[in-house]
């Protein structure tokens, strides 16, 4: 019984880990869509001023 429980737990564990991973990856990829908005953002009110 302890066996399977730990095996289960196991594989809870994994699901959560992958879960975990996925979340991080989706937001690294949020956060660098925001920095390169934020970038062509500040690029373009650069060429503006300078204009």
């Amino acid at each position: 019984h302890l066996q399977k429980l730990s095996s289960t737990s196991g594989s809870l564990v994994q699901t959560t880990e992958s879960k975990i991973k996925e979340r991080k990856t989706r937001f690294a990829s949020r956060q660098r869509k925001k920095e390169n908005e934020e970038t062509s953002l500040q690029s373009q009110s650069a060429s503006a001023s300078s204009e």
